[in-house]
Parts: structure tokens; sequence; C-alpha cells
């Protein structure tokens, strides 16, 4: 069942989880038509927020096929909302997010 803008309730994603997130980092799916070469098409995006150890911060993986590079890594949040700016699918993507939760800002310990 599809909810707002093309954003979908359901509990489970579209695509299999080729890149092996954790199950909880499962945010939930959009949906939405698009022209894609001269084509019109449906574009279905499971979306995960997954935590990078290694930079401390969070990070955002988009998947859109069933084949192992189809996904979509823009790197963490902060470059994730200045990417949005540009690209409308993944603004598409922020304001799902934005209807799931609240992103927060957070100081580095060091600095």
């Amino acid at each position: 069942m599809a909810i707002g803008d093309g954003f979908d309730s359901r509990k489970t994603p579209y695509w299999e989880n080729k890149c092996e997130h954790f199950p909880d980092t499962y945010m939930g799916s959009i949906n939405f038509p698009t022209v894609y070469d001269k084509k019109h098409i449906t574009v279905k995006y499971d979306i995960y927020i997954y935590e990078d150890k290694s930079e401390n911060c969070q990070h955002i993986c988009i998947r859109y096929g069933k084949e192992v590079n189809e996904y979509m890594s823009v790197g963490n949040i902060s470059q994730f909302i200045r990417a949005s700016e540009m690209n409308s699918d993944y603004r598409k993507v922020l304001d799902f997010l934005r209807s799931k939760g609240k992103f927060c800002f957070e100081k580095n310990k060091n600095g």
C-alpha cells in the first residue's frame, strides 16, 4: 500500500539485499513514475541507512535492482543531503526519510 508521494508502507524490500545490510537498517521503499531512455517506467528504490564504524557516521544505500551492482551509495548523510540538491531521485529519497524520522547534528568528539 503506497502512502504520500510514492512512499511505500511495505515491510519488506522490493529487491534482494545483495549489499547484506542488517535487516534493521531497512528504512522502507519508494516508487515513482519517470522517463528513462524515452520509455515510461516505474522506479522502485529500497532505502537503507547503516553505520560506518570507520567514519563514525551513517551512510545511505539505495538499491534499485536485483543485480549485485544495482545500488547507489552517495556517502554519508551530509553528502547525500548536498547531492539531493542536484538530483531529483535523491530528493525523493530525502523526502521519504524526512517523513520517517529526523536528521540530527552531532559534534565531533575531538572538535
